[in-house]
């Protein structure tokens, strides 16, 4: 799985979106991602591995592109 750091404090892991590091209640593991949302991921992030982590806020940003595709699909028929 990703790279996981540990402190006196907290465990932290590294979002592949971001590279930065984040403590591990502000990640989803990769493999816990819905596939609809991790293909809107991988077609920017080619190299994205669910095997690693995303932090919340850059999952929320596709989940968020996600549903507008499907509303935009919608409106569209």
């Amino acid at each position: 799985m990703g790279k996981i750091t540990k402190n006196k404090f907290k465990r932290t892991g590294i979002c592949q979106i971001t590279k930065k590091e984040y403590p591990l209640n502000e990640l989803m593991p990769g493999f816990s991602v819905h596939e609809s949302v991790a293909k809107l991921i991988r077609e920017k992030y080619p190299d994205w591995n669910p095997e690693g982590y995303i932090c919340i806020d850059e999952l929320n940003k596709f989940r968020h592109e996600y549903i507008k595709n499907i509303l935009e699909s919608e409106k569209g028929e």
